[in-house]
């Protein structure tokens, strides 16, 4: 019989499924319309589990009835929402550590007074780089780029 180009090998099929029917953990008699199963990577050490969908609703988490129908702090669980602002803007501009502690460490020194911030608008900012830019020194000549001969071997600015 002739194989089709790209197909997985039978011998591969047959031993992928023994491994499946070998597969620890509830057996699929066991599995009810509205659950789950779950079945780990072998070498994680975590059994199969089956879980009802009734067991993941938010009643289980504890939470007070009327923080959640609560709407007065809609910022809640953030202290105000000033926090929530900072974080949701940190958040959608896909800050790193590094830059979220920078950006907080500026803010606190502007509220202190240890600081002064003139900038408005983007617009502000800008322009600020387009004086920067103005500083840079300029570069012209010939510039041979010798050891990249997929380029052309000489730049004239």
């Amino acid at each position: 019989m002739a194989s089709i180009p790209g197909a997985i090998p039978d011998t591969l099929l047959d031993e992928s499924a023994s491994c499946i029917e070998s597969a620890p953990g509830p057996s699929s008699s066991n599995v009810q319309p509205d659950s789950f199963k779950t079945e780990f990577h072998p070498k994680s050490g975590h059994p199969t589990t089956v879980d009802s969908f009734s067991k993941f609703d938010r009643s289980q988490h504890n939470v007070p009835r009327s923080l959640i129908d609560d709407n007065s702090e809609p910022w809640h669980p953030f202290h105000t929402p000033a926090d929530f602002e900072f974080s949701e803007i940190a958040h959608k501009s896909a800050l790193n550590k590094d830059q979220t502690n920078r950006l907080l460490a500026l803010i606190q020194k502007l509220c202190k007074g240890k600081a002064k911030l003139t900038l408005q608008s983007h617009h502000d900012v800008t322009e600020a780089w387009n004086r920067a830019a103005k500083l840079i020194t300029l570069v012209s000549g010939s510039f041979d780029f010798g050891a990249h001969t997929n380029w052309k071997n000489k730049l004239s600015c």
